[in-house]
């Protein structure tokens, strides 16, 4: 499986509701973390003056007595308040610390950024180089990230099912189908079974592989880091790759923003635990999606990624977080910000990146199934309508119009053309009509004319017209297919027209015309047998409930009808079944027909 040749979840998705569409995917992204910036994880806060100065009197209470003395003398000496010269003293104190811990980062009379604290920086762009574009690839194209951790996950969860029929066997989604006719019965069914199916499995097991593929995160806006930008304060071009470099001073302030990005940057990747533990089908993974993108790319589009291994991909994920790390501990950052910021109580509040795979898992199955269900839908109406009319045509033999039929030679996709649309639906009509309208429907007529249900004279003769209207359907039915036979005019316009479509695109627009034409008409017979179908069920419903005879008759006289004895109420419910069986599946069938043209 090529991960990266696969569609994205959101693609997929499309074929959802609305609603359920924007809550799947807003699942997905907040469960790993697709499109989380670096800001998403910055908390700064300043407090508020009435909170620093219960801070600053809480440290002042706590001061060895020989301090709070210097302070009551400094109070005396340079008229100042107690609270005022204490934050100058929490000032002097972030310039010692920064002082202590690395020198010549900052000039503080200047208030400027010196070249050391850019070389730093440096230092730590060179180990991330060769991730930058990899990682810009990675975080900017979701389903390589998606589908990664689909099939990092199929492969770890025993027994995964890896397609909706696994939940749900196609013949059950038929039968399921079946009971009103309508898609929308088997959703709720599949919802139901992903969640059973992803509740059975362990939270240990989520737990566990999101520890092995944290690190990846962790880093990421370490790699991502804006350097380029960072450096130009420093008046450093960024055309020498990662040869040495040389910088001048920058402003502290206009670098303020670059400093936090880092510090939290490097605080989050310093939160990586044993890198070792990193899934290295994961990262083999990853790289030959990344990989394959590059190789289906045309060339000087997008630039090129470097040559990339698992093995490579895990080193230098080691090397960053170890580099990461060392960079925390030894520019003491937060101090420069505080400093810059002149607020020794400026907080800095970090959240690490959480990644809640059960929930990515069930929200990514639901998408990918539903929407498998969507392409599978003709397939399994097909199947149940298949199904109902060999029940419908049980012991019967059915046959096909000879010439309204779709014909071989053409390729009507190639072509851009379309056969005759409603093949089945005409065939379907033809044969119930055909075998069941003479053996028993007319029958059924005939026992009602004998006055054994006392059916009012209205009522019967509304009913021998529909008989009929339908019988002449028959005939009509009969007659527009011979109309395609070689012998007949539309016939011979049909086949001429048939071996001329390679040669002449004319020729196209007269066949496309001829075509629809002719549907129309067998859209008019459907029509009118629906209508006179439905008309003689309403007849046979209004004489069971009493409407169209007279109630003190009653109907339980027995006569002998398609080889069984039965009573004239059970011969009247058995061909409002029957009908009723016969118009859903036209009308299911004719739909599918008219969706797939």
């Amino acid at each position: 499986m090529i991960l990266s040749t696969q569609p994205s979840l959101e693609d997929l998705a499309r074929t959802l509701q609305e609603k359920e569409r924007k809550e799947l995917l807003e699942k997905i992204t907040r469960s790993i973390s697709l499109y989380g910036k670096l800001r998403d994880s910055i908390y700064p806060k300043e407090i508020e003056e009435e909170e620093r100065q219960a801070l600053i009197w809480s440290e002042i209470e706590r001061l060895p007595w020989l301090k709070k003395l210097s302070l009551w003398l400094n109070t005396f000496f340079l008229s100042r308040s107690r609270e005022e010269i204490f934050f100058n003293w929490k000032i002097k104190t972030l310039k010692r610390i920064i002082q202590n811990k690395q020198s010549g980062l900052i000039s503080f009379d200047t208030g400027t950024l010196n070249p050391k604290l850019a070389k730093a920086f440096f230092n730590l762009y060179v180990v991330v180089h060769p991730l930058i574009n990899i990682f810009q690839e990675l975080w900017g194209t979701p389903s390589i990230l998606e589908n990664t951790i689909t099939d990092l996950l199929e492969k770890k969860i025993p027994d995964a099912k890896k397609d909706v029929f696994q939940l749900v066997p196609i013949e059950e989604m038929g039968d399921l189908y079946a009971k009103k006719g309508e898609k929308s019965i088997i959703f709720p069914e599949i919802r139901r079974r992903i969640d059973s199916y992803v509740d059975s499995i362990p939270e240990s097991l989520f737990s566990v592989i999101e520890k092995q593929i944290l690190p990846v995160y962790n880093i990421k806006d370490v790699v991502l880091f804006p350097f380029n930008s960072f450096f130009k304060l420093f008046r450093f071009s960024d055309n020498q790759d990662t040869k040495e470099p040389t910088f001048k001073k920058a402003s502290a302030k206009l670098a303020l923003e670059h400093l936090e990005k880092i510090y939290y940057a490097v605080y989050i990747a310093g939160k990586s635990e044993d890198t070792l533990n990193i899934d290295k089908d994961f990262a083999e993974k990853l790289c030959n999606s990344l990989g394959m993108r590059e190789k289906n790319k045309t060339e000087g589009v997008g630039g090129l990624l470097p040559e990339i291994t698992g093995e490579f991909f895990l080193n230098k994920i080691n090397q960053i977080i170890a580099e990461a790390k060392s960079f925390y501990f030894n520019i003491p950052l937060a101090e420069i910000i505080r400093f810059i910021r002149k607020d020794p109580y400026y907080q800095l509040l970090v959240y690490t990146p959480r990644i809640h795979l059960k929930e990515f898992y069930q929200s990514a199955l639901k998408i990918r199934f539903l929407n498998d269900v969507e392409k599978n839908m003709t397939e399994i109406q097909r199947r149940v309508i298949q199904r109902k009319i060999g029940e419908l045509f049980r012991g019967k033999n059915p046959s096909n119009l000879f010439y309204y039929r779709e014909y071989a030679g053409i390729d009507y996709k190639k072509m851009g053309l379309t056969h005759f649309s409603r093949i089945k639906s005409l065939n379907l009509l033809f044969n119930y009509l055909k075998v069941f309208y003479r053996s028993q429907l007319l029958e059924t007529i005939r026992i009602l004319n004998l006055g054994t249900a006392q059916v009012n004279r209205v009522t019967l003769n509304k009913l021998l017209q529909h008989a009929a209207n339908l019988e002449d359907l028959e005939d009509k039915i009969k007659q527009f297919d011979l109309t395609l036979s070689p012998d007949e005019e539309d016939g011979k316009l049909f086949h001429r027209l048939r071996a001329m479509l390679n040669i002449d695109s004319k020729h196209r627009t007269i066949y496309l015309n001829l075509i629809s034409r002719k549907d129309e008409e067998v859209e008019e017979l459907i029509r009118r047998a629906t209508e006179n179908f439905s008309g003689v069920k309403d007849i046979f419903e209004g004489i069971l409930s009493g409407t169209n005879r007279n109630p003190k008759t009653g109907t339980d006289i027995h006569f002998h009808i398609g080889g069984e004895r039965l009573t004239v109420k059970e011969i009247l419910e058995k061909q409002i079944s029957h009908i009723e069986s016969f118009l859903s599946l036209l009308y299911h069938l004719s739909r599918i027909e008219k969706e797939s043209f």
